[in-house]
């Protein structure tokens, strides 16, 4: 009887010592942890080739993509301060203002080496 409460013990170690190494992991960055660098610069890809950008709906199906990416690009998720937060959202807004004289372009006709595509992209 003493044995197997041994066993369950060191398994009751293991398991809280697995538990806390997967917590200490989950902090950090896959890159941080590889010893790698975090990329200078995250991009996203919005397509507009298949929008009809000749009616207000294409254009604002567009406007809509273009901030849904920017979202992904700057909004962190889950409970975070207010500066991060803050933070998140001025990203958001410069990275959708940016995008508008490129939409503008594309809707007026004289993106002359039109791709299909608008790319947002923010430094780390």
């Amino acid at each position: 009887m003493y044995g197997l409460n041994l066993k369950f013990a060191g398994l009751a170690i293991a398991a809280a010592l697995t538990v806390t190494g997967g917590g200490v992991a989950a902090v950090t960055t896959p890159a941080h942890a590889a010893g790698l660098a975090a990329p200078a610069v995250v991009a996203a890809t919005v397509r507009y080739d298949d929008l009809n950008l000749r009616s207000v709906a294409g254009i604002e199906r567009l406007n809509a993509r273009i901030r849904a990416a920017a979202d992904r690009l700057c909004i962190v998720p889950g409970v975070k301060g207010l500066d991060a937060s803050l933070a998140g959202f001025e990203c958001r807004d410069a990275l959708v203002a940016a995008a508008d004289s490129r939409v503008r372009t594309i809707v007026a006709g004289r993106d002359y080496a039109e791709t299909g595509v608008v790319t947002l992209a923010r430094g780390r």
